[in-house]
């Protein structure tokens, strides 16, 4: 899955974690946003992650 964001400059694995009993797993990941000419705002930050996280569930069918 390709992420071609305008914002996002990096995406960084952080833990992989199994629960024990459970048929699940939980991924850490961070996040880097920049933009080159301006300081980034939440709302600026928060639509471009609600569009990855769309984009997570809908594409991998994965629980975020």
């Amino acid at each position: 899955m390709a992420l071609k964001r305008p914002l996002l400059e990096h995406i960084e694995f952080i833990d992989v974690f199994s629960p024990e009993g459970k048929n699940e797993r939980n991924l850490t990941i961070r996040l880097t946003f920049r933009h080159a000419e301006k300081t980034l705002k939440d709302t600026d930050v928060d639509k471009e992650r609600e569009t990855i996280v769309n984009a997570i569930q809908k594409t991998l069918g994965l629980s975020v």
